[in-house]
């Protein structure tokens, strides 16, 4: 690799510190950007630090949520590329709560080979590279490994808190799911990673820059993340677009499919 991956573990944190510079500001202006979601200038200033540095240093393209979409005949060359979404729970950070990330991923193929998950309100990273495994770090210090715990008898299920719906907890029927928590962001992957919750399922669509850093960090602990027909979730794609998936910590939970009735 071109980078080092301290080099983007310090860019993640300097864009994490802006963030938190304008969090909970009373002077904090949205705008609406035409998909008719939320922008701020806590997005803006963080995807430039991070657009920067990966451009100059890693000699890899970047793709961000905040950046102009490149053409496809132009993507589908890419052997490796970046996946960022500076500010993923644009809404929360709004709100004032604290379950917002900084996501970074690299792209080898199809499939992402690093990831990296920051929650500045926690000043908690998460980071994985593919075959070296995952790791959580806490105020700066010591990065403590992520080791998947046995399957307890009853599961915590994740869905999303922007997007609810029935049918989110209709995949999990017939699992012995004992707790529901909502939660915003991509930090539902990692609670998954690290064994605070045990799945995380979601119908409706995402984009590829909310998945992409998560899925590293879990496929790193021995999890899955699946699309809906049960292939890995994979990245690149002519339309930058998830139509679903199920993250799992343990891959032999099976979820429900109506076509199998």
């Amino acid at each position: 690799m071109d980078i080092a991956l301290q080099q983007i573990i310090e860019t993640v944190y300097e864009a994490g510190a802006v963030i938190m510079h304008y969090f909970r500001s009373v002077h904090l202006q949205v705008e609406q950007k035409k998909d008719e979601s939320p922008l701020t200038i806590a997005d803006r200033e963080a995807n430039s630090i991070l657009t920067h540095m990966l451009e100059r240093y890693s000699g890899h393209p970047v793709v961000s949520e905040e950046n102009a979409m490149l053409p496809y005949e132009e993507r589908c060359r890419w052997h490796k590329f970046w996946l960022v979404d500076p500010l993923d729970g644009t809404k929360s950070f709004i709100r004032g709560e604290e379950t917002f990330t900084v996501n970074v991923a690299l792209i080898k193929g199809q499939l992402p080979v690093m990831g990296l998950l920051y929650a500045p309100a926690y000043d908690t990273l998460y980071y994985a590279v593919q075959g070296q495994g995952a790791f959580r770090v806490q105020q700066r210090g010591q990065a403590q490994p992520l080791k998947r715990p046995p399957m307890p008898p009853y599961l915590t299920a994740l869905i999303s808190k922007s997007h609810r719906g029935n049918q989110d907890k209709e995949l999990l029927r017939g699992l012995p799911v004992k707790h529901f928590v909502p939660l915003s962001s991509a930090l539902k992957f990692a609670r998954v990673a690290e064994g605070k919750a045990h799945i995380y399922v979601r119908t409706g669509p995402t984009m590829e820059w909310d998945t992409a850093a998560g899925q590293a960090i879990v496929e790193e602990v021995g999890g899955v993340v699946l699309d809906l027909q049960g292939n890995p979730l994979i990245y690149n794609k002519k339309e930058m677009r998830n139509d679903g998936f199920v993250c799992k910590l343990y891959p032999e939970l099976q979820t429900y499919s109506p076509a199998k009735e």
